[in-house]
């Protein structure tokens, strides 16, 4: 999965052994919640009064990330794992790019919402986990180009 995506400008793959599982475009391509606007109900009357010119504003979007972790043996893993926690805990708002998709989310870690334990691979000595990250994304409407 090297090339896939960034963090930060650094593979996800090559720094800390992230593959990003299937469920990742389902979430990154979800619309943006939109936020109520203006809106009156009159008690004599049909309907709800609304601002016909009001322009529309968004909720702050939330992505549950699934990934998978990989390493070549223990010691190598826990070292992606700590290095992949660290970053998320002390980074604040950071770039993720999908090369594919052409496309940069700037987002903030909110939490790792899951953890499947860590596990060989069947066939070599490979070590790997899933992990679900949320990460949310203040900026649900703009399209950033990867620079």
């Amino acid at each position: 999965m090297i090339g896939f995506a960034k963090i930060n400008g650094q593979d996800a793959y090559t720094t800390y052994g992230i593959s990003f599982r299937p469920g990742t475009y389902a979430e990154l391509l979800k619309a943006p919640k939109r936020k109520a606007g203006y809106e009156y109900n009159w008690g004599d009357e049909d309907g709800i009064e609304t601002d016909p010119d009001e322009e529309p504003v968004f909720e702050r979007q939330t992505y549950n990330l699934p990934i998978y972790l990989e390493a070549d043996n223990e010691v190598q893993f826990y070292s992606r794992y700590n290095a992949l926690r660290n970053f998320l805990l002390n980074a604040k708002e950071f770039n993720l790019d999908f090369l594919k998709m052409a496309r940069r989310f700037k987002v903030r870690y909110a939490d790792m919402s899951s953890f499947q334990n860590l596990t060989r691979i069947n066939g070599n000595n490979k070590v790997g986990c899933y992990i679900t990250i949320q990460l949310t994304d203040d900026y649900p409407t703009d399209t950033f180009a990867i620079v």
